[in-house]
C-alpha cells in the first residue's frame, strides 16, 4: 500500500507531536505499557509461544522506530 506524501507528512507529524508530548523516556514507558496490557489482555492470555516471540518483536520494532524518530527531531531541534 503506497501512501501518499501528504499521508507519510501527517504520520511523521503524529509521532512529533507523540515525542513533543511525552519525551523519549515517558514515550518508551507508555510503549511498555501498552506492550504490557495486550500481553495481558484476554487475547493475549491465548497465544502461542511462537504468537508471544511476534508480538515481543513487534515490540523491540516499534520501540526503535520510537527511538529513531526521536533521533531525527532532535537532530533538527525542536523547530518542526
Amino acid at each position: 500500500m503506497k501512501s501518499s506524501r501528504d499521508d507519510r507528512l501527517a504520520h511523521q507529524q503524529a509521532i512529533l507531536e507523540f515525542l513533543d508530548a511525552f519525551g523519549l523516556a515517558k514515550s518508551e514507558e507508555r510503549l511498555w505499557q501498552m506492550f504490557r496490557l495486550t500481553l495481558s489482555s484476554e487475547e493475549g492470555n491465548d497465544w502461542n509461544e511462537i504468537d508471544r516471540a511476534n508480538w515481543f518483536h513487534f515490540y523491540e520494532l516499534l520501540r526503535g522506530l520510537v527511538r529513531a524518530n526521536y533521533v531525527l527531531v532532535k537532530g533538527r531541534g525542536s523547530n518542526h
